[in-house]
């Protein structure tokens, strides 16, 4: 019994984990998308000033 709640509690902290690491990659594709965005909208600023 003893071996089973171990098990149990592994796969528990194992799923919070994979969870954990979904999560921050998503934040870092959205991050990167928004400082890709960023980029261009200050490069069209840039652009539109020049000219």
């Amino acid at each position: 019994m003893e071996k089973i709640g171990l098990f149990l509690v592994q796969t528990q902290e194992t799923q919070k984990v994979l969870r954990i690491k979904l999560e921050v990659k998503l934040a870092m594709k959205t991050s990167i998308l928004l400082i890709c965005m960023m980029l261009k909208k200050k490069i069209l600023i840039s652009m539109t000033k020049s000219f």
